[in-house]
C-alpha cells in the first residue's frame, strides 16, 4: 500500500523527471518544479519550462503542450502555473519573471 500512495504523489522530481523525458519537448533547456503547497502534499505547483521546441509558438499552445505531457500529474493535483520560455527570452527577462513567480 506504501508504494501505491508513493506512485499517487506528485513531486516536483516527478514533474521534472516526465518534463525532461517528453519528445515534444526535446530541446529542453532547463526545468524546475515548485511544491507551492503549504502542506508540502502535491496540490499546488509553479513549472518553469525553457525550451526552443517553444520558438515561434503562442503562449498558449505552449501551456497546452506542457500540459499534455503532464495530463497524468494535472489530474492527481490542485492547481498548477506554468512560465513558459525559449532560450531567447529566459536570457532576456525569464529568469526575472521566473524569480518574481516563485516569490509571489
Amino acid at each position: 500500500a506504501a508504494a501505491d500512495a508513493d506512485a499517487a504523489l506528485v513531486t516536483p522530481a516527478r514533474i521534472e523527471d516526465k518534463l525532461k523525458a517528453s519528445a515534444a519537448l526535446a530541446e529542453l533547456i532547463t526545468t524546475e518544479a515548485v511544491d507551492e503547497s503549504n502542506c508540502g502534499c502535491g496540490q499546488k505547483f509553479k513549472v518553469l519550462v525553457v525550451t526552443d521546441a517553444f520558438d515561434g509558438m503562442p503562449p498558449l499552445k505552449r501551456h497546452r503542450v506542457v500540459n499534455e505531457v503532464l495530463k497524468e500529474e494535472i489530474g492527481m493535483i490542485h492547481a498548477i502555473t506554468l512560465k513558459t520560455f525559449t532560450q531567447k527570452q529566459w536570457g532576456a527577462n525569464g529568469q526575472a519573471q521566473w524569480k518574481a513567480c516563485k516569490d509571489e
